[in-house]
């Protein structure tokens, strides 16, 4: 990993809580986390193994599937590379090391910031002939300018 990405990692655990008064709300968070790495929690929709979602302030990959209302389990460690080729309209993933954009709408990854969307994460390479990205994880999702 490249001295770029490590800062980037690093930078993105600081970006969260945004406010003082919000560092309570976190804490509860962390109160019910069974470990570090994984949050138990209720599933607000329906989702596949490997999907990527927002709870609270974390932004986690779904590890099993699960049906809405079922508790499921979401990894949140930060700097997991994920591998993805659910990418919006016209993203290109040109430049190692930009920001992901996260739509949780439609599920989809941009390159560049739209309305609704949060950063979830450095692009690690750009995007293959295949149409897929891997970018590294954040642990909590960043609110962008636009969101």
């Amino acid at each position: 990993m490249n001295e770029l990405m490590k800062a980037l990692l690093v930078l993105s655990d600081v970006n969260l809580p945004a406010q003082e008064d919000t560092r309570a709300d976190y804490a509860t968070y962390e109160a019910i986390n069974t470990n570090n790495d994984t949050i138990e929690c209720t599933a607000d929709q329906d989702y596949n193994g490997g999907d990527i979602t927002l709870w609270g302030p974390y932004c986690g990959r779904v590890n099993a599937n699960v049906n809405r209302g079922e508790q499921m389990s979401l990894r949140v460690k930060d700097g997991i590379l994920i591998v993805t080729s659910a990418i919006g309209g016209g993203s290109t993933f040109a430049t190692e090391s930009q920001e992901v954009w996260f739509e949780p709408a439609t599920g989809l990854f941009h390159d560049t910031e739209g309305e609704g969307m949060v950063g979830v994460g450095p692009l690690a390479t750009t995007m293959n002939a295949q149409g897929a990205i891997t970018f590294y994880k954040r642990r909590y999702w960043i609110e962008g300018e636009l969101t």
